[in-house]
């Protein structure tokens, strides 16, 4: 199914028919979710290395981080007016994880240690009001 998260880590990690009810019983669904939440992965990854990346087992942070991404997809095909705050919080978790990772804040034994050389961090102030 996917690169980085399989549907028997999500039987592991829910029940049956809670998943049913988020992927409205479309398996499709489910791929379609994982596939973004891994293109979402391999964004912040590539700053710092090749993606897709090519090892196993897949280090269990970014799994984690891919079912955390895929579970919010899947809510806000069906809620997205009403996601629920513990799904909207580990979801900005996962994001603000993939960022430090990306900056090399965060180092995964498992991921090779090639730093791009043509990579470009931009950073910006927050907004100031001038009045």
């Amino acid at each position: 199914m996917g690169q980085y998260i399989t549907r028997e880590d999500f039987d592991r990690r829910m029940n049956k028919e809670d998943l049913d009810t988020l992927i409205v019983k479309e398996e499709a669904n489910l791929e379609e979710a994982i596939e973004t939440a891994e293109g979402v992965i391999n964004g912040y990854l590539s700053l710092v290395c090749e993606t897709p990346l090519n090892i196993s087992p897949i280090p269990g942070i970014l799994v984690q981080a891919a079912f955390d991404i895929s579970i919010y997809n899947l809510h806000s095909r069906v809620q997205f007016r009403d996601i629920p705050e513990f799904v909207r919080d580990k979801y900005e978790d996962a994001l603000k994880m993939l960022t430090k990772i990306s900056r090399g804040e965060i180092i995964i034994k498992e991921i090779p240690a090639e730093i791009k050389e043509d990579k470009v961090i931009m950073q910006s102030e927050a907004r100031r009001t001038y009045r």
